[in-house]
């Protein structure tokens, strides 16, 4: 399992420079004086930031319905998601709970002296356990602001133990999926600690239809009348049990769960592939063509270019597998790594980015001949 990992500090400039490279970001309004810092991993399903800002800020972007984001703010966290001129920034005395959701409206971000944990989630595999547990989108939008209960709380610390510590890339994809099931767990505790209610018939056809899915073979074709026979419903009934339950349609939702599992394939590749066309036909997307500029749209690069990250960090973890000092590169992996970010920067010419590469001179990669 490849994990990709990052530590970014410094000052209004350099938070700037960040959002600017992340998909769809803007800095909206920052103070000065102005330092943060931010740690990150990235594994195939889940993105954990560990998010500290000493001053004030806001920012904006739109959250690719691919995504559902959670922030929980420590205690002492001035920290808000609503939109200007709704903002309170009083620093809270709990854990408190806040959601990215994705929509064609901007998200908005504000932060003063704040301390967050920071987890994006894929929307199709958090749908499918949040459906298995009989959870609708708006019981969890009901959470916003709410305190967190002391298992999520117990979460958070473990997030903050699996970005700092050494961690054995194989263990990773297994944590993830077990970090998972354990935040809809809490998610379920608060929602049903609040209410009585029990999981409708909407959640139940949701739930049969994407363990079915889950289970048929990733290139096969599905259609709504196929998924609906399946699981003994009209078309009509399924169609009004997703957007109840998910607020999405059930071709919508299979979708993502395609890019999903695309992007998993990609990021766990193992070497076996160097085409990243042979797995997109395994992701079931339909036409090379269609299957890059849907991924694009969501990561902010090609299925391509995503391989050839992961290809680097393998090699990188593989050559220092304890994660010791810095890392130092053979020319042939710089030239390589410098070459991948210039193409996923693609037509973006008039963005600077400062790089800094320690490189070992006289050391050509094994794979590379004289």
């Amino acid at each position: 399992m490849n994990s990709r990992s990052f530590w970014v500090k410094g000052n209004r400039d350099d938070y700037a420079h960040f959002l600017a490279r992340s998909h769809n970001a803007n800095l909206l309004d920052v103070s000065s004086p102005f330092r943060f810092e931010i740690k990150s991993r990235e594994l195939s399903s889940l993105i954990l930031r560990r998010v500290s800002v000493w001053g004030q800020c806001s920012n904006s972007y739109h959250l690719q319905d691919a995504f559902i984001g959670l922030m929980i703010a420590l205690p002492g966290s001035g920290f808000s998601t609503r939109a200007p001129g709704q903002v309170d920034l009083k620093a809270c005395d709990h854990h408190s709970i806040h959601w990215h959701f994705a929509s064609d409206e901007q998200v908005y971000s504000h932060h003063l002296d704040s301390d967050v944990f920071y987890i994006r989630i894929e929307t199709a595999r958090f749908l499918r356990l949040l459906a298995c547990k009989g959870l609708a989108i708006f019981d969890i939008m009901a959470l916003h602001s709410r305190e967190a209960s002391s298992g999520l709380i117990r979460l958070c610390e473990q997030i903050k133990l699996f970005i700092e510590k050494v961690a054995n890339p194989e263990e990773g994809d297994q944590w993830a999926d077990q970090f998972l099931i354990k935040l809809v767990d809490e998610l379920q505790f608060m929602v049903y600690s609040k209410t009585s209610k029990f999981s409708s018939f909407s959640g139940t056809y949701v739930a049969a239809s994407l363990q079915w899915v889950a289970n048929q073979s990733s290139a096969a074709a599905i259609s709504l009348n196929q998924l609906a026979k399946a699981i003994n419903v009209t078309p009509r009934t399924l169609q009004t049990s997703f957007q109840n339950q998910l607020k999405m349609t059930p071709i919508r939702w299979l979708k993502l769960w395609r890019i999903n599992q695309l992007h998993r394939l990609l990021f766990l590749n193992q070497g076996q592939h160097h085409n990243a066309n042979m797995l997109i036909q395994q992701s079931g997307l339909g036409s090379i063509v269609n299957a890059n500029k849907a991924y694009r749209t969501i990561y902010g690069k090609s299925p391509q270019e995503e391989l050839n990250l992961t290809k680097i960090a393998k090699t990188k973890s593989t050559e220092n597998p304890q994660g010791h000092g810095e890392q130092v590169y053979t020319i042939d992996e710089a030239i390589e790594l410098l070459s991948s970010i210039r193409e996923t920067q693609g037509s973006q010419d008039n963005l600077g980015i400062l790089i800094t590469l320690k490189v070992k001179l006289g050391q050509r990669s094994k794979t590379s001949t004289d």
